[in-house]
Parts: C-alpha cells; structure tokens; sequence
C-alpha cells in the first residue's frame, strides 16, 4: 500500500499549500487500486507529508490543526504551523485517532519525518518563512514512537543436484 498527497482545490490558511492524504493498494495482479481519501480524523483541513513505514501500519504526517500548547491553552490551526502526528492502522481502513508527536514539535513548519528501521533516531525538516523566503533545517531527535518490528528474508531456491534457480512457494 502507499500513502500519499494531492493538493486542495483551495487552501483554508495563507502562505501553506493544503493537501489530502490518499491511499492506494496493490493488488494481486501488480496494479494498484484506485485512490482512496484517508478518513477523519486522519483527514481534516491541511495534511502534507505522509510517511507510511516499514510496518505498514504506523502513518507519519503533517498538519496544520488546532491543539493545545504546554500550558494548556488552545491553539487555533490558523495560529500554527505544520506539525508531525501519527496513527496506527488497526484494520484495513480502520485508523487510530492521530497523536501529535510532542517532542518534535517547533513553532515552525515540522515536516517530513524519515524513521529508520531501527525506530530511531528521527529526522525532519524544520522550515520558516522569512518574507517571501524559506529557511530550512533538518533535525534529529530521538523518539518514543516505534514502527511494529519486521524481518526482510531472502534468497532463492535451487535444485538441491544442479543448484540452478527452480520456480517455488515459500511460506512462513
């Protein structure tokens, strides 16, 4: 499967370009299915950057929604940047109620998460508009959030006389 972005028709909020998270899954014969729009509360008004990892069930994003600050205040989406949240997939199409990753949040454009398979560390792209220019850094930061563990097994299967390739279904 794969996640990614298409642009709004409008943007709700100046200077960022909203988008919509999608998802597309492959299918049996190779192609993929067509697109369909993340639900909310995956989906509400400004999402960008979506990072499906190695898992394929924890889903990295930004966005620009209302939350509160440190001292309990509400912030308005209009009031702050792109932050980095994420979810789970508990079933095909059944998501978790996304959660901002707090430790990485800046006053700033947050985006862009890249997780190793290892979890850790975390790197993101923090960005600030200064007048019509963009200011860009990439940071690293460790994290709480940890990616379901996978394995990667490969090789071939050869006949056990000639060791040339044969055609064969491994199951595990």
């Amino acid at each position: 499967m794969i996640v990614f972005t298409r642009p709004k028709a409008e943007s709700l909020f100046k200077n960022i370009e909203c988008k919509q998270m999608l998802i597309s899954y492959k299918l049996p014969d190779g192609t993929w299915s067509e697109p369909e729009v993340l639900p909310s509360p995956l989906n509400l008004d400004c999402e960008d950057a979506p990072v499906l990892v190695h898992d394929n069930q924890t889903l990295f994003f930004s966005s620009v929604r209302e939350r509160m600050d440190d001292k309990g205040k509400i912030l308005e989406a209009k009031d702050v940047g792109f932050d980095l949240f994420f979810t789970k997939m508990l079933a095909k199409g059944v998501w978790a109620t996304p959660s901002l990753l707090e430790d990485f949040s800046t006053e700033f454009h947050d985006k862009y998460l890249s997780v190793p398979v290892t979890g850790n560390p975390g790197y993101y792209r923090v960005s600030e508009l200064k007048g019509k220019s963009l200011s860009s850094e990439v940071w690293q930061k460790e994290q709480k959030i940890k990616p379901n563990p996978v394995a990667t097994i490969t090789g071939k299967v050869t006949d056990l006389r000639s060791e040339k390739p044969i055609q064969a279904t491994v199951s595990i």
